[in-house]
């Protein structure tokens, strides 16, 4: 349940990202259909527009710190974005936050499974 709310985070904010020529034609017109289809009035835009940014400093931050390890950088980036998604549902009404939620299960539905990651290989011991 956490990884589809979690997935409904990372797609909605994805879909406010800043407009330029390869993420309009990646990702289309999303940011309008998500905003018409939830009806968002300005302040709830703004605010998640808001909360998409700081997402994506503080990701760009834990990427490059060298000082954590790859676990504690997979903490911390769940943790932005868990916080993130915290803050888009407090714009978001109670029908928003289902009609969302309904999007996000329709998409997930129609997508093809994703393949798990492979564990990575151990070095090979030496005798």
């Amino acid at each position: 349940m956490f990884l589809m709310l979690l997935l409904a985070v990372s797609t909605f904010s994805l879909s406010f990202s800043q407009d330029s020529s390869a993420a309009h034609k990646k990702h289309g017109p999303a940011k309008e259909t998500l905003t018409k289809q939830l009806n968002l009035n300005r302040d709830q835009e703004d605010k998640i527009k808001a909360s998409k940014a700081e997402l994506k400093t503080k990701t760009k931050e834990i990427k490059a710190n060298t000082a954590l390890t790859e676990e504690q950088k997979k903490a911390q980036l769940k943790e932005a974005r868990k916080e993130s998604k915290k803050e888009v549902d407090a714009a978001l009404t109670p029908e928003q936050k289902a009609k969302l939620k309904e999007l996000h299960a329709k998409k997930k539905a129609s997508s093809p499974p994703k393949k798990k990651a492979l564990p990575k290989p151990t070095p090979a011991t030496k005798n």
